[in-house]
């Protein structure tokens, strides 16, 4: 039997929160914090929200000496790589959040919509991560078809779809919401179940299953 998977209402993640200034103060201050330090941090934060892909010159020119630059960018990318380990097969999901958390950093500096499929068996493992496409700065068109032949081909019982939002914004446009009830329909036609679709932001993350905006809630297979 197809375990259920797990929706929750995420907690709002937030760069101003006093953990993030805290870690950066420290950084900052070379295991301490100081006033002098503390007051940078604004400045340093502001920088690292403007350009994800900041560089150690850009944190030069507002003030930081070059030991400090090194240590933040150093802590940045070692963040990026620990929050961007992609599932293994055979692995569980459990819900929204925890994808979320384990691709946050592989997308926040990506300027391109990538198109993500998980494959899952009867027990919610993973078969098989995909790219299904790539698209543009705010634009992905996705076809069922694409996604649904290598789900056929594995002989999958469910699947989640996902996808980055490169403003960061993760809130789902008009065609992030058609696609979703395409593909919802179109796997309930073929019975291989849409479990959720996430859209990745930089600090959130939006669950057309936390929504329940599938699209299927009101519908039952034929």
């Amino acid at each position: 039997m197809q375990q259920d998977f797990v929706c929750e209402v995420p907690p709002h993640f937030s760069p101003e929160t006093p953990e993030y200034l805290g870690h950066l103060a420290v950084l900052l201050g070379n295991g301490k914090i100081s006033n002098r330090c503390a007051a940078r941090v604004p400045k340093v934060m502001n920088c690292l929200r403007a350009n994800p892909n900041f560089e150690v010159s850009e944190l030069l020119a507002i003030g930081c000496t070059p030991k400090q630059a090194a240590l933040v960018y150093a802590a940045v990318n070692v963040g990026r790589l620990l929050n961007s380990q992609p599932y293994r097969a055979g692995a569980t999901v459990r819900n929204a959040r925890e994808l979320y958390l384990r691709y946050r950093g592989r997308f926040f500096n990506c300027p391109r919509e990538h198109f993500i499929s998980l494959s899952l068996d009867s027990k919610n493992c993973i078969i098989q991560e995909r790219i299904v496409s790539i698209g543009s700065l705010n634009t992905n068109i996705v076809h069922p078809r694409e996604v649904f032949a290598p789900l056929v081909r594995e002989h999958a019982s469910a699947f989640i779809a996902m996808h980055n939002h490169p403003s960061g914004n993760p809130a789902p446009s008009p065609e992030d919401k058609d696609c979703t009830k395409r593909l919802a329909r179109a796997g309930n036609l073929l019975g291989i179940k849409l479990l959720d679709h996430v859209i990745i932001g930089h600090d959130d993350y939006f669950s057309f299953a936390d929504a329940v905006q599938l699209g299927l809630e009101q519908e039952t297979t034929p």
